[in-house]
């Protein structure tokens, strides 16, 4: 297959000006430089064909100019064998080569090209003899050859004509003379040839030939010096012929000449602008002629291309805007005309070619222009648009140091585009720093934005380390001795660790400890911990006790002598234990007695206690006793439940003893057949395992029931909750949260489900219980996910004393993933949804719910979030507000009384009084944690007395409505008024004799009122801090009045109507 490709460069424009015309130099042929290559035209591209470099290497490329785009393109290469010196000649579509010399042999082939298929076919070769540097030129629908050299220095003068629609070729009239290296070309109708050389002579004749007539006519001849090899071309209805060199080429000649058909005569016109060479070839497309190659002084070979202007082309300028963004199509360029003869047309080398002045939406890209004047002369330049370069984005990401932590942080750089840079990340809320943080696990997405508009985006993901746990091995420690030891190790997170025990310990091993609960803290590389505890048990002290019984048996009563013969007596204190329901005793002799006064088997135990450390170790001996021929005990004794019994550690079981015996009796309750000292009642609560029995004692007859075995078995260790995975607010995901192992035992999540690990994707606190095969479990502790945005705190909770309702604050976060905000009130201890706000709305929330009444108690509140995506965020903390109560002091005044407020630190309580109306002031202050105050004042009867009790925030709160727009600031929560002597009412309450009607509410300020009713002494308007901005007295019963109160900021107020008797409210909003 052919391979075909395109050239196209800039060049500086070189001219040469003489007495007309001009020569541009063009793109050079991207080939070898050559001699006698041929050349042709079809339509608006030029071919250039064959050649020799002046040895041994003869081509047989074909190459197509492009004038528009100043381009070579290269073309299928002629199949015949490479050669020089051929003659070619195109007729409409198909252009024609054949003769020449290929270094061997003289051709005679002959070729077609077709332009349409870029294929060669071969045809009847040319039938004069084979030969060289001849002529060819084609006219009308016929093509010509003849004239030339060839082999033993014969020249030639016949002509033959071409006839491509019958593959044939007919001979015409002969040239005048023999001669080769002439230059022919198409005026009109008419072909012409001139100059040449026959080996004696150089010839500047010049002659036309008529097919039509099939003569031959001399005209004028050539205007310059009689040459060889000269070149020439035809256009715009003129002949041009110039170059070439003398016999011993020690001449080359640098002039063009034009010739005129309509006056005869020769011009000269502009000399070739690269100097003198000969053998170049030359051609015209459309008004300009060309001339290519050929060889100069020195046997330099050429491969330029030089484009010869016969007329002065139109001057202009060009202008362009470049492509703004990276591959956009809003670049421009422009041509302004300077001179030149009007009107003017134009041709962008666009697809389709535009032809206008301007050309808009361009792509970056080479833009050429072609302006054409009023008389046909044109010229061509190019315009580059460029473009910035391809915007894009890097982030560097560094991951979360803990597991389920949200540090994760991640920086991006932006660069191509226009810059200043801006950066979006693809978090909620959105964050529009250069670096992003807070950061959970998952994946995200940064776009970065130029300064005209352009983005791009690039994804990218923070990861997490495993969850690290600490775990610890216990070696137990005997009793009273430090011999104990326990190994911490750790996994997950990212080592290395270091270690951090209870008792100080800094190593991984801690050894050496007496018994007793350690607790290990591992902390990571990066800062993250986790907790085991270690309980290190005792191994039960071994003393070697012994002892011994004389006699072991006997008639009861039997009097035994034991005889203690524990080695190192003196090193402890003993306790006997007699095994017949007497209580134990306490000797430290080596010889002690007891007698058994009735018949049975008794076992005897023998406790012995360190005095040092307290460490003990008991001796039983089972029926080590046999008293026989005596009084027997005629009652039996049983316990319920029956054995054996297994539960959990922590658990009690509860044992019921029975009897038959004749009160007066007692009860003695033993475990593992040893007296436990004070247990004597019909029950016993058992928390430890071992084997109960109880005795039941007669006329001090003792009656020992069966023992029943109590098996406590320890609960599962607490499990532990890890995760993986995450979820991004409004974009989804979940996480798996796994237990730790249970051997053997089973699962219960707070959902109910009972597998190992469970998947969620909503926000809230889970926990798991593992369950051992006995039942006994332990629950791990909560693991909070939150599915949506942040938590949200509550800055403050209050009670507003005109319309005694309570009123939650909080301060609004600038996002636009917030939709709602939810509030959540204490109900039965369960904080229960009861009410939501949007986004839009003003951040406070009055709780209007039928039976809430802050005269009454206090209130507890939470406070949520739900996003745009409907997920709801985990609760804050709860604020809870105060409620005052107050009650006569002795002799005079009043106790006041109050809860703690519970939300934010607070330094003291401020106590207000009204009293009879006088305004509100300050009486007093206490420091928190007293919640109690006593007024001694002394008031008159009949006096109306008010009391609140306020505590100041911190910073204050900014509750809004728009975001950022700060409505009015709240600096602190007020407890419920507490009136002495005044009942308080509603306006919506029906039996108030007392009515408000306001419009319009809201407003921006000014409001109409009309009230009635009896006995009304003010109107008073209150904002949300309690704090009266508008007071009117001496109001008539029934009354209307405009009410301006637009200097306030926009928010919540409370209108207030007071009588001797009652006081009626409204809410009133201010919103612009």
């Amino acid at each position: 297959m052919m391979k075909i490709f395109t050239l196209s460069v800039s060049v500086l424009t070189s001219l040469a000006l003489n007495a007309q015309g001009t020569w541009n130099q063009k793109t050079s042929l991207p080939a070898t430089a050559r001699y006698y290559p041929a050349s042709f035209s079809i339509g608006n591209y030029g071919y250039l064909i064959t050649g020799g470099n002046g040895g041994s290497t003869f081509f047989q490329d074909l190459w197509q100019w492009d004038q528009t785009a100043n381009s070579w393109t290269q073309m299928a290469n002629l199949p015949g064998s490479g050669r020089c010196g051929a003659s070619a000649f195109a007729i409409g579509a198909k252009g024609y080569i054949g003769t020449g010399w290929n270094g061997s042999n003289y051709l005679n082939d002959f070729w077609e090209y077709d332009q349409a298929t870029n294929s060669w076919t071969q045809k009847t070769s040319f039938p004069g003899t084979a030969r060289y540097v001849g002529t060819g030129f084609s006219n009308g629908s016929k093509g010509y050859m003849g004239l030339g050299l060839s082999g033993g220095w014969v020249y030639y003068n016949d002509l033959w004509e071409y006839d491509p629609a019958s593959n044939a070729w007919t001979a015409k009239s002969n040239f005048p003379t023999v001669r080769d290296v002439p230059v022919s070309f198409t005026i009109g109708t008419k072909g012409y040839v001139g100059t040449g050389y026959d080996n004696s002579s150089l010839y500047k004749d010049f002659w036309e030939w008529d097919p039509a007539t099939n003569i031959w006519t001399q005209k004028a001849n050539f205007g310059g010096a009689a040459r060889a090899n000269s070149s020439g071309f035809s256009a715009n209805g003129k002949g041009y012929i110039g170059l070439g060199s003398n016999i011993s080429a020690s001449i080359y000649y640098q002039d063009f000449w034009e010739w005129n058909p309509g006056s005869n005569t020769w011009t000269q016109v502009a000399d070739f602008g690269a100097g003198g060479r000969r053998q170049a070839t030359g051609f015209s497309v459309g008004s300009n002629g060309y001339v290519s190659c050929g060889q100069g002084p020195a046997s330099v070979f050429n491969n330029d291309l030089w484009e010869f202007s016969t007329c002065t082309p139109p001057p202009f300028t060009m202008s362009h805007t470049d492509v703004t963004t990276y591959g956009g199509l809003d670049g421009s360029a422009t041509v302004t005309v300077t001179g030149g003869i009007p009107p003017f047309t134009y041709a962008w080398n666009t697809f389709p070619i535009q032809t206008t002045t301007t050309i808009s939406n361009l792509s970056a890209g080479n833009y050429f222009i072609t302006v054409t004047d009023g008389v046909g002369c044109s010229a061509t330049k190019n315009e580059v648009v460029s473009q910035p370069q391809a915007l894009s984005a890097t982030v560097t990401p560094v991951n979360v140091t803990c597991y389920g932590s949200n540090n994760g942080t991640a920086t991006g750089a932006v660069s191509g585009g226009t810059p200043p840079y801006s950066y979006s990340w693809s978090t909620i809320p959105v964050q529009t720093t250069q670096t992003a943080s807070g950061l959970f696990p998952g994946t995200y997405t940064l776009t970065g934005s130029d300064a005209i508009g352009g983005s791009c985006t690039k994804a990218f993901s923070i990861s997490q380390p495993t969850l690290l746990t600490a775990q610890t091995t216990v070696v137990k420690a005997n009793c009273g001795v430090s011999n104990g030891k326990i190994t911490g190790s750790a996994s997950g997170g990212t080592g290395p660790y270091s270690y951090s025990w209870s008792n100080g310990g800094t190593t991984q091993i801690i050894s050496n400890i007496l018994s007793g609960n350690y607790t290990l803290t591992v902390t990571d590389n990066k800062g993250c911990t986790a907790i085991d505890t270690a309980n290190v048990g005792i191994i039960p002290a071994t003393i070697n006790i012994a002892f011994t019984a004389n006699p072991q048996a006997g008639t009861a009563p039997l009097a035994v002598a034991f005889a203690n013969n524990t080695p190192s007596i003196s090193n402890y204190n003993f306790t006997w234990n007699w095994g017949d329901g007497s209580d134990s005793v306490n000797y430290n002799n080596p010889t002690v007695f007891h007698i058994y006064q009735y018949n049975g088997y008794y076992d005897v135990s023998l406790t012995a206690t360190d005095k040092v450390n307290g460490c003990t170790d008991t001796l039983l001996q089972l029926q080590y006793i046999y008293a026989f021929g005596g009084t027997s005990c005629t009652h039996t004794v049983d316990i319920t439940p029956a054995g054996p019994l297994t539960k959990c550690q922590g658990d009690t079981v509860l044992l019921t003893a029975s009897t038959n015996a004749t009160s007066p009796f007692t009860y003695q309750w033993n475990v593992n057949s040893i007296a436990i000292s004070g247990a004597n009642s019909s029950n016993l609560a058992v928390t430890q395992s071992g084997y109960y029995s109880v005795t039941a004692i007669e006329a001090n007859c003792p009656k020992t029931s069966s023992a029943v075995q109590v098996n406590f078995t320890t609960a599962p260790a607490q499990p532990t909750i890890s995760s993986a995975g995450s979820i991004v607010p409004c974009v989804g995901g979940s996480q798996t949260l796994t237990s730790s192992i249970i051997s053997g035992g089973t699962y219960l999540w707070s959902t109910g489900a009972t597998t190992q690990d469970i998947v969620v994707t909503t926000s809230g606190s889970y926990w798991v219980s593992t369950i051992n095969a006995v039942g006994c479990s332990s629950t791990s502790a909560p693991f909070t996910v939150n599915a949506s945005l942040s938590q949200i705190s509550i800055c403050m909770v209050t009670v507003d004393s005109s319309s005694t309702k309570n009123v939650v604050i909080w301060e609004k976060p600038a996002s636009s993933a917030i939709d709602s905000f939810r509030i959540y009130r204490e109900i039965a201890s369960v904080f229960t949804h009861v009410g939501s706000v949007p986004y839009s709305s003003y951040s406070t929330f009055t709780d209007n719910t039928t039976g809430v009444n802050p005269k009454t108690t206090s209130y507890k509140y939470k406070l949520s979030l739900r996003d745009i995506c409907g997920n709801e965020s985990l609760l804050s903390s709860y604020h809870r507000t105060i409620h005052l109560s107050v009650s006569p002091a002795t002799p005079c005044g009043y106790n006041l009384f109050w809860n703690d407020y519970a939300g934010f630190s607070i330094p003291q309580y401020r106590v207000w009084r009204d009293s009879a109306h006088a305004g509100w002031e300050v009486i007093d202050s206490v420091s928190f944690g007293n919640t109690s105050w006593t007024d001694i004042t002394c008031y008159p009867a009949g006096d109306t007395v008010d009391y609140m009790v306020e505590v100041v925030h911190p910073t204050g709160c900014n509750p809004s409505i728009k975001n950022p727009q700060v409505m009015q600031a709240i600096p602190s929560t007020r407890s419920n008024k507490f009136t002495v002597g005044t009942t308080v009412t509603s306006s919506a309450d029906p039996v108030s004799a007392l009515h408000l009607i306001i419009y319009p509410n809201p407003s921006a300020g000014k409001f109409t009122v009309t009230t009635s009713g009896k006995d009304i002494s003010t109107v008073e308007i209150y904002n949300m801090m309690g704090e009266k901005v508008y007071s009117i007295s001496n109001v008539k019963s029934s009354n209307t009045k405009e009410i301006n109160i637009s200097s306030q900021p926009d928010g919540v107020y409370f209108i207030s109507l007071r009588s001797r008797n009652e006081i009626a409210t409204q809410k009133i909003v201010i919103a612009r």
